[in-house]
């Protein structure tokens, strides 16, 4: 990190599955691992949609105590992608019972 303000990768290598799948989460393995074993600091930070209409994002990881770069890199991200304009699909909950005991 001694020639780069910070590297950009992939935060995860496919979309989340359907709400009610059973495959376990370990699939979804975050590519930040890496970056929080180390102390670098790491963000993920939306990007747009995938063809199956479902978020992805990419990480924004930068030199350790550099936060602030890390911050400015992911915000502009956001700007220059307009994530904040993109509509987002509707998503029916699931149906489950719920019950409090008191």
């Amino acid at each position: 990190m001694q020639r780069c303000d910070a590297l950009i990768a992939a935060n995860v290598l496919a979309t989340a599955p359907p709400i009610d799948s059973t495959r376990p989460a370990s699939w979804m393995a975050s590519q930040n691992l890496t970056f929080n074993v180390t102390g670098m600091p790491a963000m993920s930070v939306p990007t747009g949609l995938a063809s199956d209409g479902l978020p992805m994002s990419i990480t924004v990881a930068g030199r350790p105590f550099d936060e602030a770069m890390v911050l400015r890199i992911g915000r502009t991200i956001e700007v220059v992608t307009e994530w904040d304009k993109i509509p987002l699909p509707e998503v029916a909950a699931p149906r489950t019972k719920l019950s409090v005991n008191i």
